[in-house]
């Protein structure tokens, strides 16, 4: 509302005419403090339901924490022996103990050449076939047509470096080549890039013109390896285990098929054991214990939010919470109860005191979570891993039942209606405000016309009375 302070033309009659319209103003206003008090207190109504929101939320996300049967079905899986081998788990994998024994771990075949005292010397020109495969039952090369290659070696790069250079560049041909200096001289070393008696190389060399230098350093073959140029240093070889008594071979040291759901990565010879578990007790524990936790938060906010101060010794003191007396607090905080069925949760060691508030026996729920994780499971989630039909009329369980009830108390029912209510409340006594305001400096205005009209005229009629005075004075001297 505009200042009601005004500046009147006189001050006729001595009267105060601008201290009675400030205090005729004052009066005008009081219906105007009285909406204001109600707009103070529609606007803390508002702000408490959204912090009734805001903790339902906090809950329902507790609950949803729970809902997943997968929290307290989960694989957890050890080894006995981290230094023999590692293991993860996956899809497919049930709870059980298995005896693993590593007895070989699978290498990719080294070929080193003879010695030679430079590797910048010239060797020899021709060409260098580079075939990989295995040796069937009768001890025969069968070669793999996916991979090898050949090289075609001449001068002026035919040292045994222009030759290692030649056979890294080409990655078709799977092995990668090295330079050893073993002390004497310089040996090249080929090394087939997988590993498995799948990769085991075969090499060879054509010479061009009557040397031979070429193929007295490259030649190999697997079927007479030990006529051959090119000496082994490592031997192809499968990885080798037993799992529980059963020989198993595989290409690489990883096996991600010898047990169901279980990838195991094979590092050293010797045993293991490999056990799954199901339930993670942890996991589930901290869930259930931050369930409790936006259980009791919710409840203290339920108070704090319909308090009221009884207790003080003047009754104009007694200041009451915004919700105090609230029919949809009321109602959301008789679902919240109807929802948590403190029976059930007892059998787990969760119960509510007298005072409202949601303790854990922590043994009696560690207990639980031992014995039988799935009936946990099934009281929170209402179902549990075993049941594959879907379609099955299954209880919702708690958690559940809680997420649907406070998803539709905040997004279609008593909330957000009442949080409507509120607001379309807050915006009728804004336009009513604005009326008001504009009604009583209406008023204002008017009080003021009337005192400056009746200023202007007392002035007028003092004017008359002194000139009549003086007129009176006047005769009276001349008798």
């Amino acid at each position: 509302m505009s200042d009601t302070g005004i500046s009147l033309p006189g001050a006729g009659g001595g009267f105060n005419y601008a201290d009675l319209l400030d205090r005729l103003t004052i009066n005008a206003a009081k219906p105007l403090t009285t909406l204001e008090a109600q707009q103070k207190s529609y606007t803390a109504k508002l702000s408490a339901f959204g912090t009734l929101q805001n903790v339902l939320s906090s809950f329902k996300s507790s609950a949803t924490a729970l809902s997943a049967t997968g929290l307290f079905h989960k694989l957890q899986i050890s080894t006995s022996g981290t230094d023999v081998l590692s293991a993860s788990i996956g899809t497919g994998a049930v709870a059980g103990t298995w005896k693993v024994n590593v007895k070989a771990l699978a290498a990719a075949q080294a070929l080193a050449t003879g010695t030679q005292a430079s590797s910048n010397t010239s060797i020899g020109e021709g060409s260098v076939q580079i075939a990989l495969g295995k040796l069937d039952a009768n001890g025969n090369f069968v070669a793999n047509t996916d991979k090898g290659g050949t090289l075609n070696i001449s001068s002026p790069k035919n040292t045994m470096e222009d030759i290692r250079d030649a056979i890294n560049k080409d990655s078709k041909l799977g092995v990668d080549a090295t330079i050893v200096d073993n002390g004497s001289g310089k040996q090249l070393v080929l090394t087939s890039k997988e590993s498995s008696e799948s990769s085991i190389m075969k090499i060879t060399v054509t010479d061009s013109g009557s040397g031979t230098g070429l193929s007295d350093m490259l030649n190999y073959d697997p079927e007479a390896a030990g006529a051959s140029n090119m000496k082994q240093t490592v031997a192809a070889k499968n990885a080798e285990i037993e799992v529980n008594g059963i020989t198993i071979t595989r290409p690489n040291n990883n096996f991600s098929d010898a047990i169901p759901g279980i990838t195991l990565n094979v590092t050293g010879i010797g045993a293991s054991t490999v056990t799954v578990r199901g339930g993670n007790k942890s996991e589930a524990t901290t869930a259930i214990q931050g369930f409790v936790t936006a259980f009791n938060k919710m409840q203290t906010e339920f108070d704090n939010l319909s308090s009221f101060d009884a207790a003080a010794e003047d009754p104009n003191n007694r200041t009451k919470a915004p919700l105090n007396g609230d029919s949809t607090l009321r109602n959301i905080r008789n679902q919240m109860r109807t929802g948590i069925n403190g029976a059930v949760l007892g059998t787990i060691g969760i119960s509510i005191d007298e005072k409202g508030v949601m303790k854990i026996d922590d043994k009696k729920l560690s207990d639980a979570l031992d014995k039988d994780p799935a009936a946990v499971a099934k009281l929170f989630s209402g179902s549990d891993a075993e049941i594959a039909d879907k379609s099955l009329d299954v209880k919702p369980g708690i958690a559940n039942s809680l997420i649907a009830t406070i998803t539709d108390i905040i997004d279609k029912g008593m909330l957000k209606n009442a949080k409507a209510g509120v607001e379309s409340s807050i915006k009728t006594l804004e336009k009513k405000h604005s009326a008001m305001e504009i009604s009583i400096q209406a008023e204002v205005d008017r009080y003021k016309a009337q005192f400056s009209a009746m200023d202007v005229l007392m002035t007028k009629m003092n004017g008359t009375m002194n000139y009549l005075t003086q007129q009176f004075e006047a005769l009276n001297s001349k008798n």
